[in-house]
């Protein structure tokens, strides 16, 4: 289990995060909802071992994080970032291998079972059509979709997603959604995703944290979240919640 304890961050005299803990169950989607700068990819990146936290501990399976090598951690947790790098450009599938390294390290080889999962990831996100093609003549949705296939091909106990539907179309950010949730459910993998959309959140995660002003102001099962008075709380406007007519999730109107 990955467990937040009284975590605090600083950027020298200003505090971003103010004690904050948390835990997350195997096999359910989170959602990490809130304005921007309330904290939500600090906290992801704390998360995903990016920074370290000024005090407080975060522990996976009962040890800290920061006990943890890169190529150890990278076998139980994967992270994609919201800034992705701009200057890689190679073919998609040399990308996606990247995502084998933390099981061979930079010279080991690679077997028929790592190509099975290389193309299993390639569907799984609709980019196998790619393959061949580079980075830098892919358009930002296609690029978004290549790099989650890479972190799918990780094979990880948890994935950390920052806002990685940004650059995607509504259908694209409907299948990943999707996806996810399947995932989750199939593969017992646990699903922290930051989110703008509070629809697409109330529909396909299982539990949604909301941050504001660098405090986790709740955390709760994604049912209890979609309250209009909870989401004035968070986002400081009124929205009416109603019910999904056909799919049953609820559904905020501003």
């Amino acid at each position: 289990m990955l467990i937040a304890q009284n975590i605090e961050y600083h950027i020298q005299e200003t505090l971003i995060l103010n004690h904050v803990s948390t835990q997350f169950q195997p096999g359910l989607v989170y959602g990490i909802v809130g304005h921007n700068g309330s904290g939500k990819s600090t906290f992801t990146k704390l998360l995903a071992k990016q920074i370290i936290a000024t005090s407080g501990s975060i522990t996976l399976n009962q040890k800290n994080l920061t006990d943890y090598s890169h190529k150890q951690l990278a076998r139980k947790l994967s992270y994609l970032p919201q800034y992705l790098p701009t200057d890689i450009n190679l073919p998609v599938k040399e990308l996606v291998k990247l995502g084998r390294f933390a099981w061979h390290g930079v010279i080991g080889r690679y077997t028929d079972d790592d190509s099975t999962i290389i193309n299993q990831a390639l569907a799984q996100t609709h980019t196998a059509h790619l393959k061949d093609r580079y980075l830098s003549s892919l358009s930002g949705g296609e690029r978004q979709r290549v790099w989650l296939s890479m972190c799918l091909a990780q094979q990880s106990q948890y994935l950390l997603l920052d806002e990685p539907l940004s650059a995607l179309d509504i259908n694209y950010q409907i299948e990943v959604m999707k996806l996810l949730n399947q995932l989750a459910k199939d593969y017992d993998i646990t699903t922290i995703i930051v989110l703008h959309d509070i629809n697409l959140a109330s529909e396909f995660c299982d539990h949604l944290l909301a941050f504001k002003h660098g405090q986790l102001i709740y955390d709760l099962a994604t049912e209890q979240m979609m309250t209009p008075t909870i989401l004035q709380q968070i986002y400081g406007i009124h929205f009416d919640v109603i019910t999904h007519p056909s799919r049953g999730h609820k559904v905020a109107l501003a």
